[in-house]
């Protein structure tokens, strides 16, 4: 048994996805729309971890202006990731309790179409 058994069954039994683990959910997230919440851990995890990694290589090798601008954009990358993944199940719930559904069209198109009718 290799040691990253353990490190994966625990990210993948942290998080919830299609129920069939988590190389599945990324495969599934590839090809269907919408992400999964077990991917978006994932991403967190790797961003976290390569933040960590950046910031101790700064303190342990002394100042660099490229590892400093490589942990810059990991933490604007990790904050954009979760902004938009955060907008996009807000949207999902806002067109989901529209009286029109998640048809794609907007709540005042479906509106002044049915005034138009």
């Amino acid at each position: 048994q290799s040691t990253w058994g353990p490190l994966w069954s625990c990210i993948a039994m942290a998080t919830r996805g299609t129920g069939q683990g988590l190389l599945a959910d990324i495969a599934h997230s590839m090809f269907n729309p919408g992400t999964p919440q077990s991917v978006a851990t994932l991403l967190n995890v790797i961003f976290f971890a390569l933040g960590s990694v950046l910031l101790l290589m700064l303190v342990l090798g002394g100042w660099n202006v490229h590892l400093f601008v490589m942990l810059v954009l990991d933490v604007i990358l990790l904050g954009l990731v979760n902004f938009l993944l955060s907008e996009l199940a807000r949207v999902k719930e806002n067109d989901a309790a529209a009286p029109g559904g998640s048809s794609g069209e907007s709540s005042d198109a479906v509106a002044a179409s049915k005034k138009s009718q």
